[in-house]
């Protein structure tokens, strides 16, 4: 009777071993899916942030009067309302870019910046010109280091996107040409 006991110990050992030895081997993977996940995640909403900071730099650029535009310091004043919708997620952008085009923002084209983000680049589409859209048109991008948004949680498995930023523009019709 207890040859049987102790057979039955050593069974219910071994089956605990290998449950122990196999946790062992599929913690590491269930640990980087988490944290994928959780990133992927923490992203996203950033992304959206950034979405939603370009939307309203544009719309406010299209309400601007033609001087505020074509003297430069409406970049300044589109920068502010982005990083105000910016604020709202914890964000700061590092870059926002204005670019105008149109008969009545003369010279008809024009692009500048403010702030400093080497990887944020112009969008590879040009602005319509002003036969397309009568009133000219104001495209915003802003862009937002992507170490910002989330801790880089993938960074110990060497998928770290410490050195991405995130970029979105939006164009708007240019609403106040005389």
């Amino acid at each position: 009777m207890q040859c049987g006991t102790v057979n039955r110990q050593r069974e219910q050992s071994k089956r605990r071993g290998a449950v122990v030895f196999e946790a062992l081997l599929w913690l590491p993977v269930f640990l980087i899916a988490l944290s994928a996940v959780i990133e992927f995640g923490m992203v996203l909403n950033g992304l959206h942030a950034v979405k939603l900071a370009a939307r309203a730099g544009a719309k406010h650029a299209a309400e601007l009067s033609t001087t505020d535009i074509v003297s430069g310091s409406a970049v300044t004043s589109v920068r502010n309302v982005a990083d105000r919708v910016l604020s709202s997620a914890g964000y700061d952008s590092c870059q926002v870019r204005l670019e105008y085009t149109g008969a009545c923002l003369a010279p008809s084209n024009g692009n500048t910046f403010d702030g400093n983000c080497p990887k944020c680049s112009q969008p590879a589409q040009s602005l319509p010109n002003a036969t397309l859209v009568p009133g000219g048109m104001v495209r915003v991008t802003v862009c937002v280091d992507v170490s910002e948004m989330t801790p880089d949680l993938l960074a110990w498995v060497g998928a770290s996107i410490s050195s991405r930023v995130a970029q979105y523009s939006v164009s708007f019709p240019y609403e106040n040409c005389q």
